[in-house]
């Protein structure tokens, strides 16, 4: 039987909190990671030298259009975790290697001291295959 306290809980694990002004910039960083769009952007800059522009974003990324695109990397921009350099009316994105390595920094911080171990399980769910 579902009582007003448990069904109360039910909807507060389903809904996805807002980022808020106050949270830590690592915080702020992995609320913005956290897209599953925003998170392929990393890995295609990360594949292909590390340097393209928003068409060759946009081709990889199909349907996604132009817009949402750029939006999606204006995010990234903004949260530092990607350089735009403009050369004319073209923009080139690049991933900033030590913003991404300053999470890990602020992520390895939660584990306890001597670190853990992890499962072979873990690590093919972290590695999608093929991008070892």
């Amino acid at each position: 039987m579902t009582t007003p306290t448990t069904a109360l809980i039910a909807v507060q694990e389903t809904v996805q909190l807002p980022m808020r002004e106050h949270d830590s910039l690592p915080i702020r960083r992995l609320h913005v990671l956290g897209s599953p769009t925003r998170w392929h952007i990393i890995q295609l800059l990360l594949a292909h030298d590390d340097v393209l522009c928003v068409q060759d974003l946009v081709a990889h990324l199909a349907p996604l259009s132009q817009p949402t695109v750029s939006h999606h990397l204006r995010l990234l921009v903004d949260m530092d975790l990607l350089h735009r350099r403009k050369s004319g009316n073209w923009s080139y994105y690049s991933v900033r290697i030590e913003v991404l390595a300053s999470l890990q920094y602020a992520l390895l911080g939660l584990l306890p001291a001597g670190g853990v171990q992890v499962t072979e399980e873990e690590k093919a769910r972290a590695i999608p295959s093929g991008q070892e």
